[in-house]
């Protein structure tokens, strides 16, 4: 569950940036909005348990970047303050995806546009969750 929220809004900017021309506005408006939609309810239900349950939790998905001295890894924590910041984070990045179904709906790019929209969206979550500097640095 908590990894599912990091990769909803890759897996709707891959589908869109690969497949978006055949899938047609209407569809990519709904993928996206549902991707974000999805991301956002799970972060809900993360805030009841991470902040109200007050069980904290960080994963450690492998070796990233091997060195001499040390090694960084790719780690996802999610404490208090994270929890916080994601809600914070998908609920504005939500609202501006249903914003942007009006708002660019004559756009001949509109698709790309909806795409690079969640490809930001990943990045920020990168960067609200990420546990080593370097993973920060990155998002």
């Amino acid at each position: 569950m908590y990894l599912l929220i990091i990769f909803l809004p890759v897996i709707g900017f891959l589908s869109l940036f690969c497949f978006g021309r055949f899938f047609g506005k209407l569809a990519s408006s709904f993928i996206a909005v549902l991707t974000m939609g999805l991301a956002f309810l799970i972060s809900i239900f993360l805030y009841y348990e991470v902040v109200l349950s007050g069980s904290f939790c960080q994963i450690n998905l492998g070796l990233w970047i091997p060195l001499q001295v040390s090694a960084v890894n790719w780690i996802f924590s999610f404490n208090t303050v994270v929890v916080l910041m994601l809600n914070l984070v998908l609920l504005v990045s939500f609202l501006v995806h249903i914003y942007s179904l009006e708002y660019m709906q004559d756009d001949p790019f509109f698709i790309r546009f909806i795409s690079y929209l969640l490809l930001f969206t990943f990045c920020m979550i990168i960067l609200v969750t990420s546990g080593t500097l370097v993973q920060m640095f990155l998002g």
